[in-house]
């Protein structure tokens, strides 16, 4: 299938990237230092207005301004989704397993904690209503885990749940092996219909990011279940994504075989991802270097293939980047903004 016609589409994306805070423009925000200060800023852009005032975000609250976040990134989707050609939707439809999952995987931590879901009518449900064969009148009425698995049996996720039913009880479930286990479904449903629908330059690209983001997720994924939980070499493997790029089977035989975490790095440097892996020992988060190696990757193959799927495609994740980063610096000012008693409690 060819996904071509972008005329209409890239003058929207055109016009959506003015009011785009990227990851850089985030980084640069020295002055700002309470969160309704950091909440005003946000709300110059309109997808993230609007999730403000569906939501009714209470702006002294971290917790609320996350949840606009992640509706405001759902709705910068939609509207890209609403100018996109048939064609180019059935690629995009997959592509939003992103945002589905984490309405829910959100549905489902709130729901243990409250006994509700909170879900609210709004465009993201709209969409997965008349879209993607979600019932969000029952997710709005369900009080437990199993309601809210029940409610997605007719979706694109119902096999999922079907196949790990064991992970879910009336009122809780195990949180950890099910976000692991689905997170892998997702990333590799987005792989499956970006080999479908995408070619050329845009396929190209496609496949070289995505392989590499599971490369990076099967090293990590290596580093943890070995160094971690000294499980296994079979059980690590057994937990391995199943598509790779540059890690091949002899790398991965290395990987495992490697004496500590050192020689593991070594490996992974030939493979050309040591700029991420090399904080490895330091216990230091690895979320921000594969984020800014990837980001390189994907703005180096926009270029390459302006006028493609592409365009679409780095939008969207130039767009979740400034998610992640906007997520980090709400956490960073309330951090700040908490006396020291509460933050006693925090550590």
């Amino acid at each position: 299938m060819k996904l071509n016609n972008y005329t209409a589409i890239d003058t929207k994306i055109h016009a959506m990237r003015k009011n785009l805070l990227t990851t850089q423009k985030i980084d640069a925000l020295t002055d700002i230092h309470t969160l309704p200060e950091l909440v005003n800023l946000i709300i110059e852009n309109p997808s993230y207005k609007q999730a403000y005032e569906v939501l009714h975000t209470d702006v002294t609250s971290r917790e609320e301004i996350e949840l606009m976040l992640n509706y405001g990134n759902f709705f910068e989707f939609l509207k890209l989704y609403k100018f996109a050609s048939i064609d180019q939707r059935a690629f995009l439809k997959r592509y939003g397993m992103f945002f589905e999952s984490w309405f829910i995987k959100h549905t489902l931590r709130t729901v243990v904690n409250f006994g509700e879901t909170k879900v609210i009518m709004s465009p993201a449900t709209h969409y997965l209503d008349d879209k993607r064969g979600f019932r969000t009148s029952d997710l709005i009425m369900a009080t437990d885990v199993k309601s809210v698995v029940n409610s997605l049996s007719d979706t694109v996720y119902g096999p999922f749940f079907q196949q790990y039913n064991d992970l879910f009880k009336q009122n809780d479930y195990n949180r950890y092996a099910f976000e692991i286990a689905f997170d892998q479904y997702v990333i590799q449903s987005i792989w499956k219909a970006g080999k479908k629908y995408l070619d050329g330059e845009a396929l190209n690209g496609f496949k070289k990011i995505f392989g590499a983001r599971f490369d990076i997720l099967n090293i990590f994924t290596i580093y943890r279940l070995k160094f971690l939980y000294q499980l296994s070499d079979n059980d690590v493997t057994s937990a391995l994504v199943d598509a790779k790029s540059r890690l091949t089977d002899e790398y991965i035989d290395r990987l495992l075989q490697a004496p500590d975490i050192r020689n593991l790095e070594n490996v992974v440097a030939e493979l050309g991802y040591g700029e991420i892996f090399e904080h490895l020992s330091t216990d230091q988060s690895l979320q921000r270097y594969e984020e800014e190696f990837l980001t390189a990757l994907q703005h180096h193959f926009a270029i390459r293939a302006p006028k493609s799927m592409f365009s679409i495609f780095n939008y969207l994740e130039d767009s979740r980047h400034a998610l992640v980063a906007l997520e980090e610096l709400t956490e960073k000012i309330a951090y700040k903004n908490i006396s020291p008693i509460e933050r006693s409690f925090n550590q």
